[in-house]
């Protein structure tokens, strides 16, 4: 059955992971110009950009393995920490899907070069309940988060996830606060300090989303084919969510903590729109990761696999639509 491939990590689940990520990514490669939307990128983003500007091509492979890896770090994370009762790839195989299903989001940009520092900061964050050098895993994860903002901008808003995560574990006190603080500064000072130096060194003007509705000027068009994808994800999303949130309290203490940081996770990225370009999904991006694991939870533990099943296939053929047609 299909869902079973995916309950496990075996070759043929991560074989057919890999299939589904090019029969999603080239499509747009050949149906679509090769697009690069640099808008909310930030002094990282803006260097790539100035050495492979030339070749968009580059920065468009570059940004499709970023979001490939992304998904890899983030379902690695996840089985280490044991969110489930065994490894799987589920939230391998829905992040690649989230990440490429939908063509705008498989357009080359600053949020897919942030999206691994993103996995990673979260990975270090996952780790806070087991571990005691609490110092230094918070200080990774404010240092990876710090260096993906230098990529995109609005992954601002998953600052409060920092400190969330200090309070739901119990170490809230100046010390890693005080960590949080350097890991924050150290990229942004010393990339800074270069940047001002040198030439031509501006940063693009974007409209957010939040300028942008204030004058009412928001026009995210989403063309027919998109739809149906977009609405059977929504409905899934939306039974995830609130399935997890009803049986929150019946999971392993160590897993509930960290699912309940990924609620936080889906609120702090949905929270990203307001500072993200206007008229613009290629937020979506950043949000295939907490998502993707709601996703991934709702398949693991539903009762009735072939309803599952059922669902992966309509999602999956709703993507394909999307894909395929120009």
């Amino acid at each position: 059955m299909l869902l079973n491939v995916f309950r496990n990590q075996r070759p043929a689940s991560n074989i057919i992971v890999l299939v589904l990520f090019l029969v999603f990514w080239l499509p747009g490669w050949f149906l679509r110009p090769t697009e690069i939307l640099p808008e909310g990128g930030m002094p990282l983003f803006l260097f790539v950009n100035y050495i492979f500007g030339n070749f968009p091509w580059v920065i468009k492979v570059l940004s499709a393995l970023g979001l490939l890896a992304s998904a890899v770090i983030f379902n690695g994370a996840i089985n280490r920490q044991d969110f489930f009762k065994a490894r799987n790839n589920l939230t391998l195989f829905f992040v690649v899907f989230l990440s490429f299903s939908l063509p705008e989001i498989v357009s080359g940009g600053p949020a897919h070069f942030a999206l691994p520092f993103l996995c990673l900061s979260l990975g270090q964050l996952f780790k806070l309940y087991f571990d005691e050098g609490s110092l230094m895993l918070i200080f990774n994860a404010s240092l990876y988060l710090s260096i993906g903002m230098l990529f995109y901008g609005p992954l601002i808003t998953f600052l409060p996830l920092l400190l969330i995560t200090l309070i739901i574990n119990g170490r809230a006190d100046w010390r890693h606060l005080t960590v949080i603080g350097l890991g924050l500064l150290a990229p942004l000072i010393i990339v800074g300090s270069i940047w001002i130096w040198l030439p031509d060194s501006r940063f693009p003007t974007y409209v957010n989303t939040l300028d942008s509705a204030l004058v009412g000027n928001v026009d995210l068009y989403v063309p027919a084919s998109e739809v149906p994808l977009m609405i059977s994800v929504l409905i899934v999303m939306v039974i995830s969510g609130v399935e997890l949130s009803l049986n929150l309290g019946k999971k392993r203490v160590s897993n509930r903590k960290n699912f309940l940081l990924m609620i936080w996770a889906a609120i702090f990225g949905m929270l990203g729109f307001l500072v993200a370009p206007a008229n613009q999904l290629t937020h979506l991006v950043v949000l295939t990761v907490p998502v993707g694991l709601l996703l991934s939870n709702l398949f693991y533990y539903i009762r009735q696999p072939r309803l599952g099943d059922l669902a992966i296939v309509v999602i999956l053929i709703s993507a394909l639509i999307s894909v395929f047609t120009p």
